[in-house]
């Protein structure tokens, strides 16, 4: 679905953390919209969103990972989600 709806979807690596079992990466993927992406039709529109990726290993193989991404921010990017502009407090 995702490559279907960014037909030109790039990871790029930001950072790599390692720390015993553990392998944690900083990354940003960009795309263009061009494919329905979650029932939203194609926008054309440019996207950015970082995520970050968390590894643990066991004898040298990965056992789990888990992946968090802004799903929010790519949301914003295409217009299928807005947020309230805050107000200053008086």
């Amino acid at each position: 679905m995702l490559f279907a709806a960014f037909p030109d979807l790039r990871l790029e690596i930001v950072q790599i953390i390692s720390s015993r079992n553990f392998i944690v990466t900083q990354s940003r993927a960009t795309g263009t919209h061009k494919g329905t992406f979650a029932g939203i039709p194609a926008t054309n529109k440019s996207v950015v969103v970082p995520s970050c990726n968390v590894i643990e290993l066991r004898n040298g193989k990965a056992i789990q990972g888990r992946l968090y991404a802004d799903n929010a921010a790519l949301l914003m990017q295409i217009g299928a989600l807005s947020l309230p502009k805050a107000t200053a407090a008086s």
